[in-house]
């Protein structure tokens, strides 16, 4: 299921800590070589940033060869350091997740137009939300995404996270350890995983830390660097929570926040999710991409149901 080619625009931000002339080259020369090499368009932009145009699937390309390059700026780059990078990082395996994903043997293609969209969204933004109803695979398209980018190289950690929204029984007041409390709330990630790739392999990467499953409270404090961090259930997170969460954005790392506002189980508070919707709205790099029940994959009834309350 192709998805028809379109232009598409981007911008990217050099850090300040990169010297410009050693990722760009004397009078730009590095980015005239990045041009031949991807098929792309780049041109000086805003605030150190510079935005690059192009059919998407080139687009993408260009992105992950300039995300190599920031790594090899601590010396100058040279062109044949570039062709390197783009035959390397070129659409074979990267291409194709603009049309479906590779997750490990498990090929998993977008079932909506709507979903090809969201994919391209996560793809080319380090921040995307996916908000809508129930059933539209906002949370298990990212997760699929992350274990792509996982495979490919381009991070080298997934982190899946939801809130814990306590109803009248406490977690306090439940039997058990901590982490058989905690279990109900993560035990979904753990089904959707588990649909994409074998258990073992699973408890292969979760041994060696390159999948971490946690409630969102352990996010406090850390500094996530290339990683995929997936928050899903993120209607049910606070203000404060939301707030914490979008702060610990690292360098080379992608965030995919999902979540249903219409099924906001807090109490006496306002959404965290509703809120950075609202104020993120006009900023560039974060994509806000949105489903609506007509893009239900689930049971037919499904759907119906969802159209019904929507009314």
């Amino acid at each position: 299921m192709p998805i028809a080619e379109s232009v598409m625009t981007i911008n990217f931000l050099l850090p300040m800590s990169i010297d410009v002339i050693n990722f760009c080259g004397v009078y730009d020369s590095n980015l005239r070589c990045i041009e031949r090499s991807t098929g792309v368009t780049i041109s000086p932009g805003a605030d150190g940033a510079y935005i690059v145009k192009g059919e998407a699937k080139q687009v993408f390309l260009a992105k992950k060869v300039m995300e190599q390059m920031l790594k090899l700026a601590t010396v100058p780059i040279t062109h044949t350091d570039i062709i390197i990078i783009s035959e390397t990082k070129h659409d074979n395996k990267n291409a194709a997740s603009l049309q479906g994903l590779m997750v490990g043997k498990t090929h998993i293609k977008p079932y909506t137009k709507n979903q090809e969209e969201y994919i391209k969204k996560i793809l080319m933004h380090d921040v995307t939300f996916g908000v809508g109803p129930a059933g539209t695979g906002k949370t298990y398209v990212a997760m699929a995404v992350a274990l792509q980018e996982l495979k490919l190289g381009n991070v080298k950690r997934v982190i899946l996270t939801r809130p814990i929204v306590e109803t009248d029984e406490h977690l306090g007041f439940l039997p058990g350890t901590l982490e058989e409390k905690i279990d109900p709330y993560i035990r979904p990630l753990y089904d959707a995983i588990l649909d994409m790739i074998p258990i073992t392999e699973f408890e292969k990467l979760s041994n060696n830390k390159s999948i971490e499953l946690a409630p969102l409270a352990y996010m406090r404090g850390r500094t996530l660097a290339d990683a995929f961090i997936v928050l899903d259930e993120a209607q049910n997170t606070t203000l404060t929570q939301m707030r914490m969460f979008l702060t610990r954005l690292g360098q080379n790392s992608k965030m995919v926040i999902t979540g249903d506002i219409t099924q906001i189980d807090l109490k006496e508070t306002n959404s965290g999710l509703i809120d950075a919707l609202d104020k993120l709205k006009s900023i560039e790099d974060v994509a806000i991409h949105r489903f609506v029940g007509a893009d239900t994959v689930r049971h037919g009834l499904v759907k119906k149901i969802i159209e019904a309350y929507e009314k």
